[in-house]
């Protein structure tokens, strides 16, 4: 029985093994393709991405070199696209983010009042009230600290700001940098 759970966890390693290899030439594809063309939608060029990455790993499949990929291409386009689309248009299109960075922006030096961030965001009264509800959801990832002085970020969400940062130059990702 034991030897039957440790096979099939060693199974399953592999394949988020080549899930996250196949994330990270997805990453590269979409790096590649965005450095020449930020007019078509992320979320399409994703999708054709992945269909491409996906008949790359079937082809290369039938040499020796690739055979650990043989019957786990769908299952690895599968962990490539879900981790590249969560990451990238979240970061791209997300107002949870959006705040992430802009409460990063404003209390460098000290913890700052939501009511100011919306003001300088100029938000409408509905987008501060999205705001304010993003506020305990980003608390809850830790993300932002929340107290009687005002907003912060907590060491959390400055490792995420710097990933999104990153992410955002890339990628050319220009939702994140307009925000």
């Amino acid at each position: 029985m034991l030897k039957v759970l440790r096979k099939r966890f060693s199974a399953d390693m592999q394949s988020l093994l080549l899930g996250f290899s196949a994330t990270f030439l997805l990453f590269v594809m979409i790096g590649v393709w965005r450095l020449f063309d930020t007019n078509t939608f992320l979320f399409i060029q994703l999708v054709i991405s992945s269909i491409l990455l996906y008949i790359l790993i079937v082809f290369l499949g039938i040499f020796q070199f690739a055979k650990f990929f043989v019957s786990r291409e769908f299952l690895s386009i599968l962990i490539a696209f879900t981790v590249a689309s969560s990451l990238l248009l979240n970061i791209d299109r997300s107002r949870s983010v959006y705040l992430v960075k802009w409460v990063y922006q404003y209390s460098k030096e000290s913890p700052v009042p939501l009511e100011e961030i919306i003001a300088v965001k100029r938000l409408t009264e509905a987008e501060g009230l999205s705001i304010k509800q993003r506020v305990e959801e980003q608390g809850q990832l830790a993300f932002i600290k929340n107290d009687q002085k005002g907003l912060s970020v907590t060491w959390l969400g400055r490792a995420f700001v710097s990933l999104a940062e990153i992410c955002s130059k890339l990628f050319n990702l220009n939702g994140f940098e307009r925000a």
